[in-house]
């Protein structure tokens, strides 16, 4: 009765406009050559329930605790659905502010003006689903949240497991991201450098890079995580010594990174795609008075999308 106040399209014809706008053509689903290619198969035909409880960073915590032991986790001290919740004040700084729904809302609170302008910032993010325009349909079904979470001590070194059901296919080594301008080194298993790179955007040095003396423990712990799952980033990092968990990430970028090393990467990611899962979400039903209507509707993407139900 209310479809004339819905934007109904289909995540099938959005990877299609998707891959279109940024690689300029239509992606190769039938036998996906390169790692573009097949990201957006796995959005396509390999949805689990798993990964929208592993894309909720709070979610996720349940699953690390459960699966490779809580010792892994910083501590959470607050979780809130409201942005002007007195409790966050409340909690002793330095600390971390973060929403467990989408990517990039990671904030440094040191002094109330950090919380009140990191606050400020988190407001419209909090206010529609991450991932949309991206495909990423799990970000979707998560409701989003606020939370403080420990900050780590510097130096961190964050260690990126890519990673397929047990298999480490490579490593991204991220250094010096306070900076703003990370070091990125990509490795083997084994800590040996690739001449590889996914992102355009940061520092790849070269060189070899120095490998923690916790780094079997470390590959170990993203083996247990990627269990089951055909591909997956496992995020960790290294401070003090210590291993802690991040995040799990499903199509890191989307699938779009390096287009110089995109065929590379699709030859590492050599992943069993001789079966298709059950869909979970095959189609995006957007109230048409929302914020993420408005924002599709200054996408690039809007004219190519085919509307369902007309």
């Amino acid at each position: 009765m209310f479809r004339h106040r819905e934007f109904r399209f289909s995540l099938a014809s959005l990877i299609d406009a998707l891959h279109l706008q940024e690689r300029g053509r239509l992606p190769e689903l039938k036998d996906p050559p390169t790692y573009s290619d097949k990201i957006q198969w796995l959005k396509l035909h390999d949805q689990m329930i798993e990964q929208i409880i592993c894309c909720d960073k709070l979610l996720a915590r349940t699953f690390v605790s459960q699966t490779i032991g809580k010792e892994f986790l910083l501590d959470l001290h607050h979780v809130s659905t409201r942005l002007d919740d007195p409790r966050f004040s409340e909690i002793e700084k330095p600390f971390m502010l973060k929403t467990n729904h989408d990517s990039g809302s990671v904030y440094r609170i040191e002094t109330s003006h950090d919380l009140h302008r990191s606050l400020q910032s988190v407001a419209p993010r909090i206010q529609k689903p991450y991932g949309i325009l991206t495909g990423e349909w799990a970000y979707y079904h998560i409701m989003p949240l606020v939370f403080a979470e420990t900050m780590m001590a510097e130096p961190v070194v964050e260690y990126r497991f890519h990673c397929s059901d047990r298999a480490v296919k490579w490593v991204e080594i991220v250094e010096e991201r306070i900076t703003g301008l990370p070091k990125v080194f990509f490795t083997n298993e084994a800590g040996r450098m690739l001449p590889l790179r996914l992102d355009g955007n940061v520092l790849h040095p070269g060189g070899q890079p120095e490998l923690p003396v916790n780094w079997q423990q470390m590959s170990e712990v993203a083996r247990e995580l990627s269990d089951g799952f055909r591909y997956v980033r496992i995020d960790l990092s290294k401070s003090e010594g210590r291993t802690y968990f991040g995040e799990m990430t499903f199509w890191p970028t989307a699938g779009f990174s390096s287009v110089k090393h995109d065929a590379d990467f699709g030859d590492m990611l050599d992943i069993d795609l001789s079966f298709k899962r059950p869909s979970i979400h095959s189609e995006y039903r957007i109230a048409k008075n929302s914020r993420s209507y408005r924002e599709i509707r200054r996408s690039e993407l809007y004219q190519s999308l085919r509307p369902l139900g007309k």
